[in-house]
């Protein structure tokens, strides 16, 4: 499969200004989805606060895990608290609180300088079909490029479609 992939423009400076370019149904699916967003509060996580919450981090990790059709392999507990361990300055972890509750969360990793890297997310798939929890997710990840300075936006290769919402385009990857 296609990586999903985001080229954001030099002359954006906001989430706002990106949408500002989407076609007019697309403009207001985004607005409907970011007015859901209204209801969470979302946290860059601390290496101390990842350590407080590993295991609820871990269990929505695993709701998606389970959802998926391919699995390669199942990530240790521990996985997000020693990826920022060891890449402080390049990995973010980022909560999606509801109700003061760990619902949702995103890593990204900063490998090039230039693009940003969705890693793994986890959510709670009931409370998505109420507050749009996935694509919310998507839109944060595009919020933190555009801050970043960032000229690309990897999503990875799944949910093509839902992706291709929010300005994605299919780009072809090279294993090694």
């Amino acid at each position: 499969e296609p990586n999903m992939v985001v080229d954001i423009p030099a002359k954006v400076k906001s989430l706002n200004e990106y949408i500002a370019l989407f076609s007019k149904k697309y403009r207001n699916r985004a607005k409907a989805i970011l007015k859901n967003a209204g209801s969470l509060q979302i946290k860059t996580l601390t290496e101390a606060e990842i350590k407080t919450e590993h295991k609820n981090i871990y269990k929505l990790y695993e709701q998606v895990y389970n959802h998926a059709k391919f699995k390669l392999v199942k990530l240790p507990e521990n996985y997000f608290l020693e990826l920022k361990k060891n890449f402080p300055d390049k990995c973010t972890v980022t909560a999606f609180y509801y109700k003061n509750k760990l619902v949702a969360f995103s890593s990204g990793i900063d490998i090039s300088g230039l693009c940003l890297e969705a890693h793994y997310i986890g959510f709670d798939y009931e409370l998505n079909k109420e507050i749009d929890l996935y694509q919310n997710i998507l839109y944060n990840f595009l919020e933190q490029a555009i801050a970043f300075r960032k000229v690309r936006l990897n999503l990875g290769r799944t949910a093509g479609e839902i992706k291709s919402t929010i300005g994605a385009y299919a780009q072809e990857l090279t294993c090694y």
